[in-house]
């Protein structure tokens, strides 16, 4: 208090009864008894708060351990993790590679199937070729043409022209011309010998 609530105070309690001074008194120490219990509460509070903080500090201690252990396994299964992650990434590259070569080795497979079908096709071309112009030539027929994919009889002007096969397949007697394939060719022009056809397939014969 300042001094001079302090002499406000004396010549209060000057002027006052005797009655007023009890019940002033009485409330000071009612108070103050109210004082010192909070100041207890606040004591056992922070007597209970060290306590458990010194409890917690304790649990602490006693924890690292196996806080210690489980950084460590935790560190141990990120490297698992990442270890079977890089072998799983070499794993499917690996079978990535296995199946683009069995895919590369299918296409090739399948190219050279396709080029031995079309050898054995033309093989099967020329065989019947060479079966038609020996029965040709056997028949008497010197020589021949192609007209629209039809091999004909070549014969003088003025003389009937037979057919004799008609090509579906459009790939026979590549060697005889078409005189479909132009409006000035003739089948004086065209015409081809059937014994020089036949040397032709002989030659070819020998070379393949």
């Amino acid at each position: 208090m300042t001094p001079e609530e302090i002499k406000a105070t004396k010549e209060l309690l000057t002027v006052a009864s005797t009655e007023t001074l009890q019940s002033i008194a009485m409330d000071l120490l009612a108070a103050l008894e109210e004082a010192e219990q909070q100041n207890a509460t606040l004591l056992q509070t922070i007597h209970d708060a060290n306590d458990e903080v010194s409890r917690m500090a304790t649990v602490c201690q006693e924890t690292k351990p196996e806080r210690d252990r489980l950084r460590r396994d935790l560190k141990k299964a990120r490297e698992d993790l990442e270890f079977a992650d890089r072998n799983a990434r070499v794993s499917i590259n690996r079978h990535f590679d296995n199946e683009l070569s069995a895919i590369k080795l299918s296409a090739n497979l399948s190219e050279e199937l396709v080029k031995a079908q079309q050898t054995i096709a033309r093989q099967r071309e020329h065989s019947l070729e060479r079966l038609l112009l020996e029965m040709w030539d056997a028949a008497g027929i010197e020589e021949i043409y192609k007209y629209k994919n039809r091999i004909k009889v070549f014969k003088r002007p003025g003389l009937v022209s037979y057919e004799l096969l008609c090509d579906l397949t459009y790939r026979m007697f590549q060697d005889v011309y078409d005189t479909a394939n132009d409006d000035h060719t003739t089948a004086e022009e065209a015409k081809v010998s059937v014994k020089v056809l036949l040397a032709a397939l002989g030659e070819g014969a020998k070379e393949s």
